[in-house]
């Protein structure tokens, strides 16, 4: 703090994690403040607020010791809605941007002009994909190639060609190109997606059991290396998406931001799926997950009691 106080800081909001926001966190957490409280009046200080945030749940506590002890609490989704605390924390980390805007900077869409002339690419695909699985099976290799490129590149923006990204968004409102592209990155999906695409007549078993994997009993975070290469493609197709077809990325996006437990990116992409005009049924899910409050089996959490 006095490092703090060197650069010209006059006020403090500070945001306390923990994997738990529980009876049993609060005595260390009240050693937390009780420290704050200290070393902030003795460096002149003004603390404004101070936030215990767990994955699920919240909690308000008193910013200074002068003041009463309240009963704030609840789910940290009613938190993200507001402005403030979404600017300051995203699941515990630090954000270095300074507006929510910032935060989603990467789905901010192209030029009209742009998104009209793939828009038009990809009514032609589409066209064709309905006379025929080729284009479902190119796309799908078009897929693993963009994937591979972004894993290799992880400090570039990820553009795709005009043609490229018209072919992949002709295909996601497929619901089986949709699902392959979804679990392509959980472990164990590469031989679900391709049953998937092959019409293999075990793909929903397979599907149902991979999922029921991820939902419950998965026990390794995900790869970032892996699932970060495939958001930045599917964040690429959003912002070159005409209305109607950005729905479809946003979904799977949404799907693995929250797989690895990414709340706020998960909530924003699925209620922008929801506002675009095109029809999507992974995006509601999602939603009912966050709302639930229910998190992907490797964080071993359960439900909070609402």
């Amino acid at each position: 703090m006095p490092q703090l106080a060197g650069f010209g800081v006059s006020h403090l909001i500070a945001v306390a994690y923990t994997r738990h926001v529980e009876p049993e966190t609060a005595a260390s957490v009240r050693a937390v403040l009780e420290a704050l409280w200290e070393r902030a009046e003795a460096t002149d200080l003004t603390t404004l607020a101070v936030w215990h945030v767990g994955p699920t749940l919240y909690r308000a506590l008193p910013a200074t010791a002068a003041e009463p002890v309240t009963d704030r609490s609840g789910l940290v989704d009613d938190l993200y809605s507001g402005r403030v605390l979404a600017e300051l924390v995203a699941e515990g980390r630090p954000v270095a941007t300074g507006t929510r805007e910032d935060l989603f900077a990467c789905l901010t869409p192209a030029a009209d002009v742009h998104r009209a002339s793939i828009g038009a690419l990809a009514e032609r695909y589409r066209l064709e994909t309905v006379s025929g699985s080729s284009h479902l099976e190119a796309g799908f290799l078009t897929w693993l190639e963009e994937v591979e490129r972004a894993r290799t590149t992880p400090d570039a923006v990820h553009e795709l060609t005009p043609d490229a990204a018209a072919l992949l968004l002709a295909c996601l409102p497929v619901d089986e190109f949709r699902d392959a592209v979804m679990v392509d990155s959980l472990p164990g999906g590469d031989p679900v997606a391709r049953a998937l695409l092959t019409e293999d007549p075990r793909s929903a078993a397979l599907l149902s059991e991979l999922l029921e994997t991820v939902f419950t009993g998965a026990q390794t975070p995900p790869d970032p290396a892996v699932v970060g290469g495939a958001r930045r493609v599917l964040e690429a197709l959003v912002r070159q998406a005409p209305a109607g077809l950005a729905a479809h990325p946003l979904a799977v996006l949404a799907f693995l931001a929250w797989w690895q437990d990414e709340t706020l990116m998960a909530g924003e992409a699925a209620q922008r799926a929801a506002e675009d005009q095109g029809a999507s049924t992974l995006a509601p899910l999602v939603t009912k997950m966050l709302g639930a409050g229910f998190r992907p089996g490797w964080t071993g959490a359960s439900l909070p009691v609402r």
